[in-house]
């Protein structure tokens, strides 16, 4: 950890020209706020196009006598509200990786440069196995970091290709469960509008019985866990497109 910080010292403070290693690690955190920026993007601009079609549907919202707002025009309003949540906080992550994907040595310097050394101590004390597993991964580390070679030494490259299989499966299994609650979610809220269209024309009692409120409960958490999953998913595809940078997350 030591031989980083005073690598990235040198780079930032003295201009001094970063080597091999410090040109792969310096690229791979771009990437990897690079790779935030480009999903943020795509998803602001979903949810953007959603909030304006719910918009739209908002305006559009037939008046009923003596009924401003209807159960349509508030599940509309309603929809429209997390669109715009899920919008701004789509835009506040695009702003702040790309300027770390711009600078990636502003980033680094803010990560890094004011962590203490975490190296463990292992004079007159016992190693267990997960810190002896760190310590090699530590070492190994420092090795390259001085050897500047940019060759990956294999214990690192072996826990990049974990965290690889471990970013790649939870991202296709968090996808599954994406659609899953999204599928819920639609199908729920599809009934309850049947029903209040039922209830608008007085086919059905207006009150709401113990299968109403099942089917509003299940829909609304349904779209918590699909926006929850959503997260897990761009979080996981970022660690597996930059298993570097997400390594070093994890371990410095």
């Amino acid at each position: 950890m030591i031989e980083f910080q005073k690598a990235l010292k040198e780079i930032i403070d003295l201009g001094v020209q970063p080597n091999a290693t410090m040109q792969r690690i310096i690229f791979d955190y771009s990437n990897y706020h690079a790779i935030m920026v480009m999903m943020s993007g795509i998803l602001l601009i979903l949810f953007g196009g959603l909030g304006f079609k719910f918009w739209l549907k908002l305006r559009k919202s037939p008046k009923q006598a003596n009924i401003k707002w209807h159960f349509e025009k508030k599940a509309n309003l309603y929809f429209m509200s997390i669109c715009v949540f899920v919008g701004m906080f789509m835009l506040l992550l695009v702003i702040a990786n790309t300027s770390n994907t711009i600078n990636p040595l502003k980033g680094l310097k803010l990560a890094y440069l004011n962590t203490p050394d975490i190296s463990i101590e292992t004079e007159n004390s016992h190693v267990s196995y997960g810190d002896s597993v760190h310590l090699t991964l530590q070492q190994a580390f420092s090795c390259w970091i001085q050897a500047g070679d940019g060759v990956i030494p294999t214990p690192i490259l072996n826990e990049m290709e974990k965290r690889v299989d471990f970013h790649s499966n939870k991202a296709v299994k968090s996808f599954v469960f994406m659609c899953l609650f999204i599928g819920i979610a639609i199908n729920r809220w599809k009934v309850m509008l049947k029903n209040a269209k039922l209830i608008q024309f007085g086919i059905r009692p207006a009150q709401w019985g113990v299968v109403d409120k099942f089917n509003f409960v299940v829909g609304n958490s349904s779209i918590g866990l699909a926006l929850l999953s959503m997260i897990i998913v761009v979080a996981n595809i970022q660690g597996a497109f930059a298993p570097l940078t997400a390594f070093l997350v994890g371990f410095l």
